[in-house]
Formats: structure tokens, C-alpha cells, sequence
């Protein structure tokens, strides 16, 4: 396959991983039920800083035995979003007595705050004085502890975003191409 066609599709779909990952979405318990406020059901807006969106790579990676270049799509391995991304991808089970780390909540709730996502609603879904960032956390880590919260699985609404994008540009010989990288991609 061409490299130019390779870099093509790989902007593309880091173009779809983005737009995937920034949709808003209904927060839910890992058991998949709908949170409420006051009998309102929530909904967030996905974006913080947009650093895990932003740090996506889709590379092709050219084999030691010279074979076909294959699709690597992937925060840098070991970075804070590539850990961040398992939890996104896969959601996290509730855990009675394991709150989540609080400064890694407080980083999230701080940026969230700064990007104009975050506001406090009372037990009846009125809009209130929050409390201090410090009760905010402690709260949403509550919750998370309690409930856990479901996975949002961005990569595979990208591939659906990305594959129509690239037959329109590139033909249907490159989307089959992207399509057998991504069957070939191991799971989590």
C-alpha cells in the first residue's frame, strides 16, 4: 500500500477518534443504568482538556521481517492517558471501600471545571452553590466507589466514523486495507 495513502488513513481516523470521543453522552453505572439528579437524567460533555482525544496515534508500523505495515492506534504506551484510556474504553465496576486515587479526580474535576462541564445540582436537580473543590471530589469519587461508571467505547464508534470517510476519499481498496488492520488489532 502506498505511504501516502497510509498517512491518509491514519489522519482520518485520528480525526474520528477525536470527534468519537467528543460527543456527548448519557453518564451511566457500570451496570449500564442512566445516572438522575431529581429524576433528570445527565448527560456530559466528554471533553476536559481533550488530552486523551488528542494523544491518540494511529501509526503504521512497518514489521522487522519486512512484511505489510500494520495500524498501531494508541496513546504513547505508558503515558497517564494511555492508562486513563483502559478506564474510558472499559468503565469501571463499582468497589465498596476503593475510592479511586482523589488527585487523579481532582486533576479530571479541576479541568473539567476550567472547560465550563461541571455544575452542582442538589438531591431534587436544582442548580446550587457548589461546594468546595475539595467536598466535589470527595462526592464524585463517592460515586464512582458506589456505582462505577460504564465504558464509553470511542475506538469502535471511530472505526465507524473513519471507514465511510475513507472509501469517499481513498476507495474502497484502502477502507478494506484499514478493515483488516483493525480485525487484526489484539483486545485489551
Amino acid at each position: 500500500m502506498d505511504p501516502e495513502i497510509l498517512a491518509q488513513i491514519s489522519e482520518i481516523f485520528r480525526q474520528a477518534v477525536f470527534e468519537s470521543y467528543s460527543q456527548r453522552r448519557a453518564i451511566r453505572s457500570y451496570d449500564g443504568r442512566q445516572k438522575t439528579i431529581g429524576g433528570s437524567k445527565v448527560f456530559g460533555n466528554a471533553i476536559a482538556t481533550g488530552k486523551l482525544a488528542n494523544s491518540y496515534t494511529a501509526e503504521w508500523i512497518t514489521p522487522i521481517d519486512g512484511g505489510q505495515p500494520q495500524l498501531e492506534i494508541s496513546p504513547p504506551l505508558g503515558s497517564e492517558e494511555w492508562y486513563y484510556a483502559y478506564f474510558v474504553e472499559n468503565g469501571r465496576l463499582p468497589s465498596i471501600g476503593r475510592m479511586p486515587p482523589l488527585n487523579k479526580i481532582s486533576k479530571w474535576a479541576q479541568a473539567k471545571y476550567q472547560a465550563g462541564g461541571l455544575f452542582w445540582r442538589n438531591e431534587k436537580g436544582k442548580f446550587t452553590k457548589a461546594p468546595s473543590p475539595l467536598q466535589r471530589v470527595f462526592a464524585y469519587a463517592k460515586s464512582i466507589e458506589k456505582y462505577g461508571f460504564a465504558g464509553y467505547p470511542f475506538i469502535d464508534k471511530a472505526i465507524d466514523i473513519a471507514l465511510p470517510r475513507i472509501i469517499e476519499q481513498l476507495g474502497d481498496e484502502a477502507a478494506q486495507y484499514f478493515q483488516n488492520q483493525i480485525n487484526n488489532i489484539p483486545s485489551q
